[in-house]
């Protein structure tokens, strides 16, 4: 196949006016699309869209005219209804569609966000691509604006062993064979008739950069021995309390996913459960302290284990098996998933406790602020390796994520109602790191507590259960 040529797309918006990119997501007037995270998933998701979506509200920044193509929500372009129906027949295989309203503004001469006059309003919508080819062979990149290519350089940190990784994009052409507009790696381009079309057609508000790359077939796939079986479900309405019926469901879980895992050759290792603690050991430990631990807490490291510790595994670019995880995990944004996980330890709690203790007794020397409240009469359980806490409260007992970095989106987040519902939620979450774990889809931000039933949790159970990336893209 002869090399097509490819042209990177970036906006012309300052000659023009633009949609503010952050009015779509963090717009005060339009309190249903706040999260930041579901307008990320929902742009970084390549299947159709099940049901149409409240048309949220955008804000028109500058004081020019408007472009055909108008820069919107950091990652996509706002165009007229009338110009989609003159290209929906050509991009319909590879892009859709989400309606937004234009009702406010954003001059650069005021501080407010007036609401624009009825006739001045607009109705545009969102072009979300379906169709995005991942930078593969263990490439890592980004679009380089001043040099106006992609610099290649993070490849070497990846682990990339081939030297022209890190100097030139890899890319098959029969991956986007007869694609006009679409992504690579979430950045916009488009092919050659594109461009010409819309050069004929006289549009503005786009710049065209060819782009540089060199021919590479994609790696081949794994090929696995078998699809795994649904997985096992772990009942969280019974959750409130440990008793051995939810252990074992914690175990069968636990168990499935070190077999998934297995099947696609991670080298993952089954949970290590240390023997129970004597219950006098933990009372002279709460005596030492004055304090009582929560009782599912206390049930837990003297009835099931002091500690439980599970090796997922992994793989690296030189495996067989990264090429499929690689795609994955680039479809997952914020998704860190892998390797040794401690998931509960009284030794952790044994020698953290007292320096934290000593530590946050002495924020009550001070005016307390609303941010360091979150850190008082807590028991740290779990010591991330970002260097943030989870920890749980010694009144509630509910599980809190303690930031070390005064991340205020991040401090005082509860994860789940218990320390045993944590376990529960984590093991049905499907085991991902518990690192900034508010920030990412894996959270329920409504309900305050780690998400069991959402998309990212369907397709990280679909991939462990053996289907690939592609295949994700189908539920």
């Amino acid at each position: 196949m002869a090399k097509p040529l490819l042209f990177y797309v970036s906006p012309t918006e300052r000659e023009h006016r633009y949609l503010m990119s952050s009015s779509i997501v963090w717009n005060t007037f339009d309190g249903n699309h706040r999260d930041v995270e579901s307008w990320n998933r929902l742009f970084d998701k390549r299947a159709r869209l099940a049901s149409a979506r409240k048309p949220p509200e955008g804000i028109l920044l500058g004081d020019d005219v408007c472009a055909d193509f108008l820069p919107a929500c950091r990652k996509t372009f706002a165009i007229g209804k009338t110009l989609w129906k003159k290209l929906k027949k050509r991009l319909s295989e590879t892009v859709e569609t989400i309606p937004i309203s234009i009702l406010r503004e954003a001059p650069f001469d005021r501080f407010d966000f007036p609401k624009l006059p009825k006739k001045k309003q607009l109705d545009l919508v969102l072009l979300r691509s379906l169709a995005n080819v991942p930078i593969r062979h263990g490439q890592r990149g980004f679009w380089d604006t001043k040099n106006l290519c992609f610099d290649m350089g993070l490849s070497k940190n990846w682990g990339a062993t081939d030297p022209e990784a890190t100097k030139s994009l890899f890319l098959d052409p029969e991956e986007f064979f007869g694609w006009e507009f679409f992504t690579i790696d979430g950045e916009w381009v488009a092919s050659e008739s594109f461009v010409e079309w819309y050069e004929h057609l006289e549009l503005n508000g786009l710049s065209f950069h060819q782009l540089d790359y060199a021919v590479r077939k994609r790696p081949p796939r794994l090929k696995l021995k078998k699809k795994m079986p649904e997985p096992p479900e772990v009942e969280l309405e019974k959750s409130s309390t440990f008793n051995e019926k939810l252990a074992g469901q914690w175990m069968k879980k636990w168990d499935w996913t070190v077999e998934c895992l297995r099947n696609r050759k991670w080298g993952p290792k089954k949970v290590r459960i240390k023997p129970p603690l004597q219950p006098d050991l933990v009372r002279r430990f709460e005596k030492r302290f004055g304090i009582e631990l929560p009782k599912d807490f206390f049930d837990v490291i003297t009835k099931l284990g002091r500690s439980a510790t599970i090796d997922l595994g992994g793989v690296d670019v030189s495996h067989p098996a990264y090429p499929d995880w690689d795609e994955f995990s680039r479809a997952m944004p914020n998704l860190m998933f892998g390797h040794q996980l401690e998931l509960w330890s009284f030794d952790t709690v044994k020698k953290e406790y007292g320096p934290y203790s000593d530590w946050s007794n002495t924020l009550d020397q001070f005016d307390e602020s609303d941010y360091d409240t979150h850190y008082l009469n807590k028991l740290p359980i779990h010591m991330i390796g970002n260097g943030d806490i989870v920890a749980l409260d010694l009144e509630s007992g509910i599980p809190t994520y303690l930031s070390h970095d005064g991340d205020a989106d991040l401090q005082g987040a509860s994860l789940a109602n218990s320390f045993v519902d944590l376990i529960s939620r984590w093991t049905e979450a499907g085991l991902p790191w518990l690192d900034f774990i508010p920030s990412t889809p894996f959270y329920d931000h409504r309900k305050r507590i780690i998400s069991t039933d959402n998309d990212y949790v369907t397709r990280l159970h679909h991939w462990l259960r053996g289907f690939s990336g592609e295949d994700d893209d189908s539920i």
